[in-house]
Order: structure tokens, then C-alpha cells, then sequence
């Protein structure tokens, strides 16, 4: 009986001392995940680094972390301020350059952090300004186009009464036709799949394949 008893206060040690080390090991590679999520995004500070599941030494072991989960309140995506941002990798090589199958990424550009005097109204992007001394009021829908953000005009009103776009001054129509904004901090293989209007800003959302976390 008491060869039992020992066998299983060393069972319970081992078992112990294995969830430790999954633990400490798991926090390390969080860590040095955060590090070069940060550096590969162009990020300003590090994010909130997650890897979910029971046990995480067997995926080490495997070659392949399955899902990492990383998340930031704020952080700046090259030149670009962002809100909320999440990202997702899947399937992540454990060896260098640590290439992940599957990338998205989720943030909120805030309305504030634009230039531009816009407006948000009911999911259009909203331009006011006047065209001989009567106001000009332009709606767009913002469009992911591969690794850049353009607009699509949707309707133009002067005085309160809707115009072809043809009837504006040629000017103002090459703006808004021409207008792009490339999204140059994202990684390589990573290209936008949507730009949407919210309350507050624009939520974007990118993805990509076989994306390096070490450039």
C-alpha cells in the first residue's frame, strides 16, 4: 500500500512539473510571438498574445502551434492609428521565418484619425462643401482594392437636388474617382478583403496566406 501511495505522489510531481513547464514555455513563446507580430505589422507596441488549448508542449514538439491569438486596444499600423485590432494566426512554424498558413487581421481606423473633413451616415462616407455658392453633398462607399482603399461614388446632391456625377466640375470627380490610399505596413501575401462604415470610423479586415512573422 505505501509503494502505491508513492507511486502516485510521484505521478502527481511529474504531472505537476510538466504543467509548469507548459506554462512557462507557452509564456515565452507568447512573448517572442508579440515581439515579432509587432516588428512584421510595423506596430508601435506590442499586442496581447494568446495561445489557447489544454497543452501547448506537444505542438511545440509537432513543429506547428495551431492557433495564436493576438490583441490590441490601440496600436498603429505604419502611419495608420487603429482601435481594437485582433489577429488571428493559424498554423504557425515553430522554426524561422515562422510561417503562418492563415493570417486575418481586424482593426477600427477612428474617424478622428483622418485628414479629411468627413462625415459617417448611414454606412456612406459623406463629403460637404459648396459648387457655385450652393452646398455639395457627396456620399461614397469606401472598397477594399487588393492592398489599398478606394471609394466608389454613390450619389451627389447640389442644393438639396441629386445630379450626375457628369455635371460636376471635372476636378472634384478625378478626386473622388482617383482617390487610394495604399496600405503599404501590411505584410507581404496580406491584402485587404473589406472596408466597412461603423459607428466611429472604419473597420477594416485583411487576411493572407503563408505570411512570415520574421521578415
Amino acid at each position: 500500500m505505501r509503494r502505491v501511495v508513492w507511486f502516485l505522489v510521484v505521478v502527481v510531481l511529474l504531472a505537476g512539473g510538466a504543467v509548469a513547464a507548459d506554462v512557462l514555455v507557452r509564456g515565452q513563446t507568447e512573448d517572442r510571438i508579440a515581439q515579432q507580430t509587432a516588428e512584421t505589422f510595423d506596430l508601435a507596441e506590442q499586442p496581447e498574445v494568446t495561445i489557447p488549448g489544454v497543452t501547448f508542449l506537444p505542438q511545440l514538439a509537432g513543429g506547428t502551434i495551431a492557433v495564436v491569438e493576438l490583441r490590441a486596444a490601440e496600436a498603429t499600423v505604419g502611419d495608420v492609428p487603429l482601435r481594437d485590432v485582433v489577429v488571428e494566426l493559424r498554423d504557425v512554424d515553430v522554426a524561422e521565418p515562422h510561417t503562418t498558413r492563415e493570417v486575418t487581421f481586424r482593426g477600427l481606423v477612428p474617424l478622428e484619425a483622418l485628414t479629411a473633413e468627413l462625415e459617417l451616415s448611414e454606412g456612406f462616407v459623406v463629403v460637404r462643401s459648396e459648387v457655385l455658392g450652393m452646398p455639395l453633398t457627396v456620399r461614397a462607399t469606401p472598397e477594399a482594392d487588393g492592398r489599398a482603399v478606394v471609394v466608389r461614388l454613390e450619389s451627389v446632391e447640389v442644393g438639396g437636388i441629386a445630379v450626375p456625377a457628369s455635371e460636376l466640375p471635372a476636378g472634384l470627380v478625378d478626386v473622388l474617382e482617383n482617390f487610394r490610399v495604399e496600405v503599404d505596413a501590411l505584410p507581404e501575401r496580406m491584402v485587404l478583403d473589406d472596408v466597412t462604415v461603423v459607428e466611429g470610423g472604419f473597420l477594416i479586415t485583411a487576411s493572407g496566406t503563408d505570411v512570415a512573422l520574421v521578415p
